[in-house]
């Protein structure tokens, strides 16, 4: 029913917007970059530019490139479903977590756009599906770990916080199995060798073609905006040549990180000139060696700045916005949000560098369902902070496989987000992509905690009383 409904729901996007959404700015990097150049773009891995280009030998169609992501979301969604019964041995988790792939109307919006999260879920999703079953196929130790440890390691290079949940499935091999040592540590092994062989293949190919050997892209001017708006050099001396970065207004009176990422007014972008540096990549490593400063003689003031980032995706009422911080799912994500006439006119234009031209139409009133149901129908602060707070119950209680199966969905989903801001401030739209995840974990922790009431309420029962015989 659910497939039925979630593929009910992308027929309804793509007659009431069609042929794709170019609302969101990153659409034209991502095209523009698959022309040629897939590892030239400085602030987006390669993997989803490479993506567009392969399926160009078939078709520049930017609207078939839509139903395909639309219809890789919906196999995802059912992948997931097999994963988290694999895991868990119980249906319903896994029914959670598709469900929310399959209705999610901000995923919907994400399918609808040239974005990588259309491809990141897909991979991400078929990789949890092969460590489900390398933990259950223990004498073919290695088939499974390699296959996922490529499908993880192609999500990571799609969105580079696919990074993160490297490490969360190779814990997850370290204890999914008791002894003997042998068998226990051989999977791990062709997990991790597969993926640090990849990724090391992955940053060479960077270093070839645009000389930086890097797995995510402008590391250094994604950390400098981070601790720019606290940073004070009173604190330390900054490394030779990075003085000119050093601000003598007071923290309190600076904007936020996109400030210093995208404003041509920013310091770094005065000191680079033609343009945007961040979109050129100019002068990343002394940005990193400067940023790194900051983060090391400032340690509390940085970790102060990061946590509200954290929260705000729990909690976003509590965020304090200001210009140039993050934004909220609405400010990226809504099916009637305002008309950016011209900045959508660039998007487009620049899409089509890659795409055959194409003309945007709108149905307002078909947007209007969308919209409504979008208010009702969202995997928000709310639903990820129950769900993160039965993903740590159901670490400490119910059986084994339980446990782990709610360290890799739950942790592994919450790191792809968490962890991304310790170098990007929050945005709403971040946490998306992981939601089904987060969510059958949760429905993992809701699942061992029915089991534990359940047989609590078991042993209270007393004993049926034995009759005698006639």
């Amino acid at each position: 029913m659910f497939v039925v409904v979630g593929a009910g729901l992308r027929a309804l996007a793509l007659a009431a917007w069609w042929p794709v959404s170019t609302t969101l700015a990153d659409s034209w990097p991502y095209a523009y970059y698959a022309t040629a150049d897939e590892f030239g773009n400085p602030q987006h891995p390669a993997g989803y530019s490479l993506f567009l280009s392969a399926g160009g030998w078939i078709t520049r169609d930017v609207g078939a490139y839509t139903i395909v992501q639309h219809l890789l979301a919906i196999g995802a969604a059912v992948l997931l479903y097999f994963a988290v019964k694999r895991m868990c041995g119980s249906p319903w988790p896994g029914l959670v977590g598709a469900a929310v792939i399959l209705l999610g109307p901000d995923q919907i919006y994400l399918e609808h756009t040239i974005m990588s999260e259309a491809l990141f879920v897909p991979l991400m999703v078929a990789g949890i599906y092969a460590v489900a079953r390398s933990f259950d196929a223990p004498e073919r130790w290695w088939p499974w770990p390699i296959l996922a440890a490529a499908l993880i390691c192609a999500s990571a290079i799609t969105r580079s916080a696919g990074l993160f949940l490297l490490p969360v499935v190779a814990i997850a091999f370290v204890f999914v199995r008791p002894r003997p040592w042998l068998p226990r540590w051989r999977p791990i092994v062709a997990f991790v060798g597969t993926a640090t062989v990849l990724m090391l293949g992955f940053a060479t190919a960077n270093t070839i073609s645009h000389d930086r050997f890097e797995f995510a892209p402008t590391t250094g001017w994604h950390l400098y905006a981070r601790v720019a708006p606290f940073a004070w050099c009173g604190d330390f001396e900054p490394p030779k040549g990075t003085a000119w970065l050093c601000e003598r207004s007071t923290p309190e009176t600076r904007p936020g990180a996109d400030w210093y990422l995208y404003d041509p007014a920013s310091p770094v972008n005065r000191r680079y000139e033609g343009g945007i540096g961040v979109q050129q990549g100019a002068g990343d490593d002394l940005l990193n060696e400067w940023a790194q400063a900051v983060v090391l003689h400032q340690p509390k003031t940085y970790i102060e700045n990061v946590w509200p980032d954290i929260w705000a995706y729990f909690f976003p009422g509590s965020y304090r916005w200001a210009p140039g911080k993050g934004t909220d799912l609405d400010g990226q994500l809504d099916w009637t949000g305002p008309i950016n006439a011209v900045g959508e006119k660039a998007t487009e234009r620049g899409m089509q560098s890659f795409f055959n031209h194409f003309t945007v139409t709108r149905d307002q009133d078909l947007l209007g369902i969308l919209h409504d149901y979008q208010r009702k129908i969202r995997f928000g602060a709310t639903a990820l902070t129950i769900s993160t707070l039965l993903i740590f119950a159901g670490l400490l209680v119910g059986p084994r496989r339980n446990r782990i199966a709610a360290f890799v969905l739950g942790i592994g989903g919450l790191a792809t987000f968490v962890l991304s801001s310790l170098s990007i401030i929050y945005i709403g739209r971040y946490m998306i992509p992981s939601a089904g995840l987060v969510a059958a974990g949760g429905a993992v922790g809701l699942l061992s905690l029915i089991g534990i009431v359940r047989g609590r309420l078991q042993r209270r029962r007393p004993a049926p009383v034995a009759t005698a015989s006639a």
